[in-house]
């Protein structure tokens, strides 16, 4: 069985077959001499007309029937009835409605399948059968050359009848192929798709738009109005376009989920038919959140590249004056009779110089992040030995690791991502302090941006939480509330996930805890195609 909208078309051409019955009536009826003949030919009129108003009635009420497999086959047993009492009242053989089969046959095979086309078929040739044979018997034609003609006729026919069902079946299936291929591609664009036709009915409205306009999930909005968008401004404004058939690009916001704003892209354009006539419009409408992101990222990214070039000139410079200070505070430390204080300030000179000294050494490792050396390890076994590091730096604060039962393969530089797991543990070390508080390390696979397979790690405490003014800048490179940092862990750990193709983002509650989510791909990260929007392939 078809859809909806292939009902009304069969429905549509039951009229149309009506119509057709009515001029060839006339026809027929202006053929006969008046008198009883013409009185003998009322009973084609009131069958034709009762057939039209039956169809009618049909197109009428479709939209209130549920069971519309058995409504179908109703009208189609209605048809062929209907045209085998028109031939049979009309002469049987050489009937002037017998075409009208051929009509039926073809309406049924754009509702029904390709059996059901075939039973239609045949069971048209049996009706026209005895349509023909009941008034040759009544008028006495049942002999042998009557008899042959009779059944050539009805093979020819029949053969006829099942070539038509077959052909148009054939199609039907096509055009239906034709047309959920179509429906299927517009469900599955990443851009929303709205068009509507000069009246301001809505043509098309797939899922995507459904989602970014905030509508009702899974509703068919085809042929209805485009003012049952109205309801919130990014909604009224697309209608808008559509009404006017404005072409252009704009910028608007969308209701996001808890009611953030969504940026999205509008483009419409007047929707033109083959001839390039117009005939409606169309809205596209395209989330700009991930770009948005991805140009956000790609800042950072140039400005940390900027900083790091920086941070190489300053280190190389700072060193060999440091140098000679550490060497200056070793000499005079070495003189005899110091006084105790001359001491120890040389001592304190000594200390705060090797502090430098491993900042620099922490600002160029900082700095040389730039090559990987990839290869496919478990991460759960990572991230257990993460663990066992980091319950080797404290007694109080207890360390968990949760990690899956089976295997989980990963391709990733293995000595960096220990790095990136470890600094992140150990700010969490850092945020539960001297209290007696709990670390969670965990890892399973997750799908990433673009649905892309891949592996996510997580590092949760329950310490004092990071405040939401601080939460965007606490990748930023020599930013550090901690006395004493130097603001480069963190840092580090976000490029050693860029370097991977992968993300980091960080969610806390001041007060509550902090949890670090990393997500890496689960393929092997290629340089030349390191992209932190991009997908993989459904097939190769």
């Amino acid at each position: 069985m078809r859809s909806a909208t292939q009902v009304r078309h069969f429905l549509v051409l039951r009229l149309v077959i009506a119509l057709s019955g009515f001029v060839l009536i006339h026809l027929w009826g202006a053929s006969r001499e008046s008198g009883a003949q013409a009185a003998a030919g009322a009973l084609p009129h009131v069958v034709i007309a009762a057939y039209s108003l039956e169809a009618l009635a049909a197109y009428a009420i479709v939209r209130r029937i549920r069971r519309l497999r058995l409504f179908i086959m109703i009208q189609v047993a209605v048809d062929l009835g209907m045209e085998g009492l028109l031939v049979a009242c009309t002469g049987g053989a050489g009937s002037a409605f017998c075409p009208l089969f051929f009509a039926s046959i073809f309406a049924a095979s754009t509702v029904l399948s390709a059996e059901g086309a075939f039973v239609c078929s045949s069971t048209a040739t049996i009706v026209l059968a005895l349509a023909c044979i009941i008034p040759s018997v009544r008028e006495g034609g049942t002999g042998a050359d009557y008899s042959w003609r009779l059944a050539t006729y009805l093979f020819t026919y029949g053969l006829a009848f099942h070539g038509v069902s077959v052909l148009s079946s054939h199609l039907v299936r096509g055009a239906a192929e034709a047309e959920r291929l179509t429906e299927e591609i517009i469900e599955n664009m990443a851009e929303g798709l709205v068009a509507a036709d000069r009246g301001g009915r809505i043509l098309a409205l797939n899922e995507r738009a459904r989602r970014l306009l905030g509508l009702e999930a899974g509703r068919r909005f085809e042929g209805d109005p485009v003012d049952v968008l109205a309801g919130t401004r990014a909604r009224e404004f697309v209608a808008d376009k559509l009404r006017t058939a404005a072409e252009g690009r704009w910028e608007t916001l969308c209701d996001g989920p808890a009611g953030s704003a969504l940026p999205a892209l509008v483009t419409a354009s007047v929707l033109r038919d083959g001839k390039g006539r117009p005939r409606g419009a169309v809205a596209l409408l395209q989330d700009l959140t991930l770009r948005r992101e991805v140009e956000a990222a790609t800042r950072r990214i140039a400005r940390l590249e900027e900083l790091t070039e920086v941070a190489r000139g300053i280190a190389h410079e700072v060193r060999n004056p440091l140098a000679s200070i550490c060497g200056c505070a070793e000499e005079v430390a070495q003189e005899p009779n110091l006084a105790a204080d001359t001491l120890r300030l040389c001592e304190i000179m000594r200390r705060e110089a090797r502090r430098v000294d491993g900042i620099i050494d922490e600002f160029l490792n900082f700095a040389r992040l730039r090559t990987l050396s990839v290869s496919r390890f478990d991460a759960g076994e990572l991230l257990a030995h993460v663990g066992a590091l980091l319950r080797a730096r404290t007694e109080r604060t207890e360390i968990r690791v949760e990690r899956p039962c089976a295997r989980v393969e990963i391709s990733a530089d293995r000595d960096l991502l220990t790095q990136l797991l470890l600094n992140l543990g150990i700010n969490a070390l850092d945020a539960i302090g001297q209290a007696a508080g709990m670390a969670r390390l965990r890892t399973a696979p997750a799908r990433g941006r673009g649905d892309a397979p891949g592996i996510e790690f997580s590092v949760e405490d329950n310490g004092c939480g990071i405040p939401k003014e601080y939460q965007e800048r606490i990748f930023t490179p020599f930013f550090s509330r901690k006395a004493g940092g130097t603001g480069i862990g963190l840092a580090m750990a976000h490029r050693i996930a860029l370097l991977h193709g992968g993300e980091i983002d960080v969610e806390s509650v001041p007060g509550k805890g902090t949890a670090f989510r990393v997500w890496l791909p689960a393929g092997s990260p290629a340089p030349e195609a390191r992209r932190i929007d991009a997908e993989e392939p459904v097939w190769t």
